[in-house]
């Protein structure tokens, strides 16, 4: 990945979702506090000793607060690259640091408590959509759950419903678009209050008057993110851009 310069289905079983947010790969001790940098170094990674690398020393620098835009072609590994910055795989060579600190000898709680993954098939489940997006955080408030609806633009939509926040939602989200399923996702992400959000064609169903208005709130926020998109529109004010 070379940097460029700045250019101006869902899944029904909860036990599921919980088994794939865990970080059972990582066996750091170390809580960093929040997030405030990532680099990697040289870094490199393969699925099996009988494959090719699939990642080749790679170099990123990510700051608190910036926007970062990874782009390439399908099968060029992107998808691996944020497995890899999220902390679960860890038989790669190179280095990844957080907060100056190797990621190996970070504590799975810093990646459970301060960042978020949204990728593009949305996890829904046959809830609430109040069931939905507390998910990993049931002490929320009713303002923080529809502080974080008016963030990706849904709050009016859920209000217009008779059932409003007590909705059902049917399996694998059939009532709700493929469009507005990626905005509850991305809802439970920024209601956790994440300090990195990892996007991986995240707002690919959303139309474009949506994807504007949530990609304008989080340039406004102060949440460090790092996308993954085809979409020109949706990384062209990103501070970063990698290829």
């Amino acid at each position: 990945f070379d940097e460029k310069e700045q250019l101006n289905t869902g899944v029904n079983d909860i036990g599921s979702f919980t088994s794939m947010n865990t970080f059972d790969l990582n066996t750091g001790v170390n809580d960093i506090g929040s997030f405030t940098s990532m680099n990697t170094f040289d870094l490199s990674f393969r699925y099996n000793d009988n494959m090719e690398e699939v990642i080749q020393k790679v170099n990123l620098q990510i700051n608190k607060g910036e926007k970062v835009a990874i782009v390439g072609a399908s099968g060029s590994g992107k998808s691996t690259l944020i497995k890899l910055l999220n902390g679960l795989y860890t038989s790669y060579t190179g280095e990844i640091t957080i907060n100056s600190q190797t990621m190996k000898d970070i504590s799975d709680l810093f990646f459970q408590r301060e960042i978020s993954v949204v990728t593009q098939n949305a996890i829904i489940f046959n809830k609430t959509i109040r069931e939905n997006l507390i998910l990993e955080k049931d002490d929320l408030s009713e303002s923080e759950i529809w502080k974080a609806l008016k963030f990706v633009n849904l709050a009016d939509t859920i209000k217009d419903l008779p059932l409003g926040l007590n909705t059902v939602i049917s399996n694998n989200g059939e009532n709700f678009s493929g469009g507005q399923c990626q905005r509850l996702a991305l809802a439970r992400a920024i209601v956790k209050r994440p300090s990195l959000l990892i996007l991986d064609e995240a707002t690919s169903a959303i139309d474009a008057l949506n994807e504007k208005q949530i990609f304008e709130n989080l340039k406004n926020s102060k949440i460090t993110v790092i996308v993954i998109s085809h979409r020109l529109s949706t990384i062209i004010d990103a501070d970063r851009i990698y290829v």
